[in-house]
């Protein structure tokens, strides 16, 4: 169930107000009319992040099955021209607090790890041409760009 904005705030208010006793969660899903679990959730994401709005990101793969719901076949890449024709970015997520917990284990685990054995080295990729790339472009305007297939390349 999915609680309007204004109930989130109230789950917030009820238990963290500074005037009145504060009520317990059991009290609160009652005042509220939902479930335990979903006042819990809710004052955990207001603690971790402050923000009680929902969110609103999803892949271009939930999108297409969303829209496979509604009886229309479209291909996922579609999808994506339509996103990046509506100015819409492509976002990396940022670590999560799992991720960063997982890194500092493996980090802790290597301290004593013996790192003169290892040789670490820069490596980049000199090509004697440019590589292909993808343009987009409007009908009757299109530019021929040269390419050249199996580009000399070296690894240094």
């Amino acid at each position: 169930m999915s609680l309007e904005l204004y109930q989130r705030y109230e789950i917030v208010f009820l238990a963290k107000n500074q005037c009145e006793p504060k009520f317990s969660i059991n009290r609160i899903a009652k005042l509220v009319k939902c479930c335990r679990s979903t006042v819990i959730r809710w004052l955990k994401r207001q603690t971790e992040t402050k923000d009680l709005h929902p969110d609103e990101r999803f892949t271009s793969q939930q999108i297409q099955e969303q829209v496979k719901g509604d009886g229309i076949n479209v291909n996922e890449r579609t999808i994506h021209r339509r996103l990046n024709e509506a100015e819409f970015q492509y976002s990396k997520p940022l670590l999560t607090e799992h991720h960063q917990n997982k890194r500092l284990r493996w980090a802790t685990s290597m301290l004593n790890f013996h790192w003169n054995r290892v040789m670490a080295s820069d490596e980049t990729v000199f090509r004697l041409h440019n590589v292909k790339h993808f343009y987009w472009q409007r009908r009757g305007d299109r530019k021929m760009c040269r390419t050249t297939k199996h580009t000399i390349k070296v690894n240094a």
